[in-house]
């Protein structure tokens, strides 16, 4: 062998230094099948026939969004209907009667899917699901936002202002992000009622002074346009029906506030203190891994436009709902790489009322190890990790810029 080498001109010593090195081997695989990639979506409450569905879907970006039209279509022709019954009621004691079944009708049936059909609306790249050119697109584009909303307590064109420009863009830093959880402990019933009580309270006023402080005077002109146009429709319906007011609009926003809220507590619950230096994220790309967690194979996907994978959505924010799980498999190595946390069999607000109710076995029963510690962890290491992950984290100063 050493002869046919030294005939060809390759020295031994040139063949060990040139051989090519084995590819290493992958560390990361989920032990159980992703079976969100097959879900049957049931965002949905009713779907167009056939003819018309093609007609719509002619006139979508992406052909997916059927689902999302046909979701947000149910809400507008059912919701406003039930709201309306409550105004028109002729007697008091049946708006109140019609007032007490509508908020739970409107939050029980249709919340999920409407504020999670809102929140994939609102990220549509180029700011629309419709074609370019189609005629109307612009206001077909705000329904959702401008009329909608206000049925399920959230005000007018406010809903962007809170979730694009300022979550997404400060990424659960404060005090940019207003929204931010890392000031508080996590597991804690006091810390949570803080941060709910100042959106409650605060948000309407706070948002357009974010934007003022981020330079975007467009934004700040529609923050301000909607605080006013929210409190001023409560003032002036007031005036004319406040029994039905309250069940409409008033409650809403109360219930919505909470909801809201405990999702973005829920979805950003365990925050690693390590990806953070002196209150700024070491890096900007890989703390979007540290700062949230997914949740694979939950019923809740099936009606939530894929909400679970909120890593992924962190991470590649206009990236298409219906591609979240299969971008999960396909990126899991730089999750393991992250120690990354990926629940199965559980959606966020369980995780988060797990962990707030100190119900942490089942929290550890849903913990997926898929590499990311070269020997999976025990429960106890497991629960110990993840109350790390729950301590408040010093913030750094405000980083937001116009968008």
């Amino acid at each position: 062998k050493t002869a046919s080498r030294r005939s060809s001109g390759i020295s031994p010593a040139m063949t060990s230094q040139t051989a090519p090195k084995p590819a290493p081997k992958p560390r990361a695989k989920l032990p159980v099948a992703n079976t969100d990639l097959t879900v049957e979506r049931r965002e949905a409450v009713f779907h167009l026939p056939s003819g018309l569905a093609d007609v719509v879907t002619s006139m979508l970006r992406d052909k997916r969004d059927l689902q999302l039209v046909e979701a947000l279509l149910s809400i507008l022709l059912i919701v406003p209907t039930s709201a309306a019954l409550v105004f028109l009621a002729p007697w008091w004691q049946l708006k109140v009667v019609l007032g007490l079944l509508h908020v739970p009708f409107v939050f029980v049936v249709f919340a999920a899917r409407f504020i999670l059909g809102l929140h994939y609306w609102s990220h549509a790249p180029r700011g629309s699901v419709w074609t370019k050119g189609m005629p109307f697109a612009s206001v077909l584009q705000a329904i959702p936002t401008m009329f909608i909303a206000p049925f399920f307590g959230i005000p007018a064109g406010m809903y962007y202002l809170h979730h694009v420009a300022m979550h997404h863009r400060d990424n659960n830093m404060a005090p940019a992000d207003l929204s931010s959880t890392m000031p508080y402990q996590r597991n804690s019933i006091l810390g949570f009622l803080h941060y709910w009580a100042r959106f409650f309270f605060f948000a309407l006023f706070e948002l357009p002074i974010h934007s003022l402080n981020a330079g975007n005077y467009r934004l700040l002109a529609q923050g301000i346009a909607s605080a006013a146009f929210f409190l001023a429709k409560i003032f002036l319906l007031m005036q004319v029906d406040a029994i039905a007011t309250t069940f409409v609009f008033v409650l809403p926003f109360f219930v919505a506030s909470l909801a809201l809220m405990f999702g973005n507590w829920s979805q950003h619950i365990f925050v690693d203190p390590d990806a953070y230096e002196d209150g700024v994220a070491k890096d900007a790309d890989a703390v979007n891994y540290s700062l949230t967690f997914n949740c694979m194979n939950s019923p809740e996907n099936g009606m939530t436009f894929n909400d679970g994978y909120h890593i992924i959505h962190h991470r590649w924010a206009s990236l298409h709902w219906a591609d979240l799980p299969q971008k999960c498999i396909d990126d899991l190595e730089a999750h393991a790489r992250n120690d990354a946390l990926i629940f199965s069999d559980a959606d966020p607000m369980a995780i988060g009322l797990a962990v707030m109710s100190g119900n942490w076995d089942w929290v550890v029963s849903r913990y997926v190890h898929y590499g990311q510690t070269p020997v999976p962890r025990t429960p106890k290491e497991i629960e110990a990790e993840l109350k790390r992950r729950l301590a408040p984290i010093q913030c750094g100063p405000s980083k937001s810029k116009a968008l």
